[in-house]
């Protein structure tokens, strides 16, 4: 017990002698001072003046670099010539910086710069609190992640990545007087989240151009639920227009956006479009579209739905949905030119199964076609079924079976525009197998004879006299015979190391000939036509075509390695009927639209000619003619040319012609020429574009247009103009874009 007290003595006599001694030890650690010395001195303001610098590490994780430092108070330390301070993820650099080395606590002044993350603060003065990460910063620039720049007369960090801002100016140029910005007393910003802006206003260089009572904007590259930018403008269709939408981001895999305008002729119009991936199986996207016509007091909608869906053991899905009120309703609405002039909406839903050898469709269909003299007709397929087999060998002999089976419920609605209608309904099944025995015994030849045998049965037939749709089964019965010979075929192959193109090139002639039968169709003329499977007609010809085909041996860019390229095609064919009465299959088809046969009648032995040539020397590059030549009115029939261009992100050109010359019966005539493209100067500064589509046989511009876009390092600006002369849609239209770089862009039309 004696020894427990006198132990406990020593203890308290060595804590009451060492503890005024310990904060100068501490105090001389700090500073790399003696110990006693401070002790001495510690009530005395101290300097510390290195010729090199002086570096402190006042915690852990705290490091202080400057070239001067003074102690204040027991507290408090001055550093000054340019001071370096991190902490963290925090960086802090300053001329002068006064700070607490308990509560880290900095006041930073002169060219202070606070860095942490993605965003920088530059400002006169700055108080700041290394530990809370709060701080109130004087006549300062935020940057975040530079992409947007912050001005203000004070910033407050009231968080990790918050901050409330008094009498800022918002953009995204780094010049001195900004192309574009916002400009509010009072605004919030999250980095990553959200700007909220109270009372903003948009100006171009200093002009004020728009206000807004509220507004808040994302801070972030994914997508973020808010209001997008209103456009505004005016059109000759839709009057006076203001758009406005909200989109929502529902989760990484769904959102929506909902619209509601304003057309002073046409009235109030209210839609929405959602979108979703559920897995990497399923996608699709919806869209609805409706307003009350003020001049007519219509109701117009447009409803969309496209949905693609993989499933197992083979099976997939799809649905495309496009039902209108009126076909007027996408003239008025829609600019590009592909969709506003079509005169068809289609809508279809389908079940597909492919295993092996084997393949089963499900499909409902519906087509509606709208033509100019304002009749129309609906063609549904409700359902059609088909069941086929690929060719495959059967056992080990040389003949291989395929097949396609189909069960169809067409039905045709014809409305004229006086209101009256005609409608046709049927059923079908159609049978069709084949057999084939291909000989490829030699390389250079093939040779392969092929069967068939169609079995076609409906429920109703039309009279041959009255045309009149009667009821009974019809049965029509037909079969075919073909031999295919390829070759021979014969090759050459040049070296040419020395050619900058290619170093071997090899040119291959193909030429190819083939005979086809179709015996005599019984109940031909009872048949409903309806599609190709309804149309057919015997025939007896052969097929002459000589192939010329032209390689080089190019470099794969991506793998590097020499590769065959197909630089030019050269192919000449002609059909020649063996049976003096009837005619080549060459040209005849049936429009299912019309409902009518297209195709010369008149019985010739030989068919117009035929040439095709296709020279493409890069992948950027191609051009494709196709010349029918007509041996009996020695003249072209018809003549079709394509091509395009592309140069990197440079220079884009597309462009066709086509002509058709009614020189024989139920030629249809034609003379159209289109073209579209676009190109960039000055790394993509100014960008050019223009599109039109002239019918020399109207002599009419049934579309053109052109538009430049000059960019800068934080906006664009677009004029684009635009004229639609077909059919009902008589539009010329101006639009003017300004592109906000990171906000969106600003539209108008008129």
């Amino acid at each position: 017990m004696r020894l427990n007290r006198f132990y406990k003595a020593i203890l308290i006599s060595i804590f009451v002698l060492w503890c005024p001694l310990v904060p100068s030890f501490l105090l001389g650690e700090e500073e790399g001072k003696n110990p006693s010395a401070l002790q001495n001195e510690q009530n005395k303001q101290q300097k510390v003046d290195p010729s090199q610098g002086v570096q402190q590490k006042v915690s852990s994780e705290l490091n202080i670099k400057a070239g001067h430092v003074e102690q204040i108070d027991k507290e408090h330390r001055l550093a000054s010539d340019y001071v370096v301070i991190s902490y963290q993820d925090i960086l802090l650099q300053a001329d002068k910086t006064t700070y607490n080395v308990s509560t880290l606590e900095f006041i930073a002044e002169g060219n202070a710069v606070l860095e942490q993350k993605d965003m920088k603060i530059a400002g006169d003065k700055m108080e700041f609190n290394m530990k809370t990460g709060a701080g109130t910063f004087h006549n300062a620039r935020l940057t975040v992640k530079d992409e947007f720049i912050i001005e203000a007369e004070k910033i407050e960090k009231i968080g990790e990545d918050k901050f409330r801002v008094n009498n800022m100016v918002f953009t995204s140029c780094t010049q001195p007087t900004p192309h574009w910005s916002i400009s509010c007393g009072e605004a919030t910003i999250h980095i990553d989240h959200y700007i909220t802006l109270r009372g903003p206003t948009l100006k171009v260089k200093n002009i004020p151009v728009f206000y807004f009572p509220y507004l808040k904007w994302p801070l972030k590259r994914e997508r973020s639920t808010g209001f997008l930018l209103p456009n505004i403008g005016s059109s000759t269709l839709r009057g006076m227009i203001v758009s406005n939408a909200f989109f929502w981001a529902i989760n990484r895999s769904m959102d929506a956006t909902f619209f509601l305008d304003y057309n002073s002729k046409l009235g109030w119009g209210r839609g929405a479009q959602y979108r979703y991936v559920l897995d990497e199986r399923s996608q699709g996207n919806a869209y609805g579209y409706y307003l009350t016509d003020r001049d007519t007091e219509s109701k117009r909608y447009n409803f969309k739905l496209l949905h693609n869906q993989k499933m197992g053991w083979g099976f997939r899905a799809g649905a495309s949905v496009d039902y209108l009120s009126d076909l007027g309703f996408r003239q008025d609405f829609e600019r590009d030119f592909r969709v506003t002039s079509s005169r068809s909406i289609r809508s279809w839903g389908f079940l597909n199964w492919s295993r092996s050898y084997y393949s089963f469709s499900l499909q409902a269909s519906e087509l509606q076609t709208h033509f100019i003299g304002g009749d129309y007709v609906t063609m549904r397929n409700l359902p059609s079924m088909t069941f086929s087999g690929r060719s495959q060998r059967l056992g080990g002999s040389p003949f291989y079976f395929s097949f396609e089976t189909s069960f169809t419920k067409p039905t045709r609605m014809y409305k004229y525009k006086d209101g009256s209608e005609k409608e046709t309904s049927f059923s079908r099944i159609d049978l069709y197998p084949q057999i084939s025995a291909p000989f490829t015994g030699l390389k250079w030849l093939t040779i392969t004879p092929s069967f068939g045998l169609r079995e076609t049965v409906y429920d109703k037939q039309v009279d041959p006299d009255s045309q009149q749709v009667l009821d009974g089964t019809l049965h029509r019965r037909y079969y075919q015979f073909a031999v295919s010979i390829i070759g021979p075929v014969f090759t050459k192959i040049f070296d040419t190391p020395d050619n900058s193109y290619s170093p071997k090139f090899k040119h291959i002639i193909e030429p190819r000939i083939s005979y086809h039968y179709v015996s005599e169709v019984t109940n031909q003329d009872r048949v409903i036509l309806n599609d190709a499977t309804d149309f057919s007609f015997p025939f007896n010809e052969m097929r002459f075509s000589l192939i010329n085909r032209f390689l080089a041996k190019r470099r794969d860019p991506t793998t590097g390695q020499l590769v065959p390229w197909e630089f030019l095609t050269l192919e000449v064919s002609q059909f020649y009927s063996l049976d003096p009465t009837l005619g080549t299959s060459f040209g005849r088809n049936y429009n299912k639209l019309r409902g009518v046969v297209i195709g010369t009648r008149e019985i010739h032995a030989f068919s117009p000619l035929q040439t095709r040539v296709t020279f493409s020397p890069h992948p950027q590059f191609q051009i494709s003619t196709r010349l029918i030549y007509n041996l009996y009115q020695r003249d072209l029939q018809s003549v079709a040319i394509n091509g395009y261009f592309q140069h990197k992100d440079r220079i884009g050109l597309n462009a066709s012609y086509y002509r058709s010359l009614p020189i024989e019966e139920g030629i249809i005539p034609g003379h159209i020429v289109g073209t579209n493209g676009w190109f960039n100067l000055q790394k993509k500064r100014w960008e050019f574009t223009y599109s039109f589509n002239y019918n020399f046989q109207l002599h009419r511009l049934l579309q053109g247009g052109a538009g430049v876009k000059y960019n800068t390092q934080c906006c664009g600006f677009l004029f684009k103009f635009t004229k639609f002369h077909f059919g009902w849609r008589q539009v010329t239209e101006f639009r003017i874009m300004v592109d906000l770089k990171n906000i969106g862009s600003l539209a108008n039309y008129f």
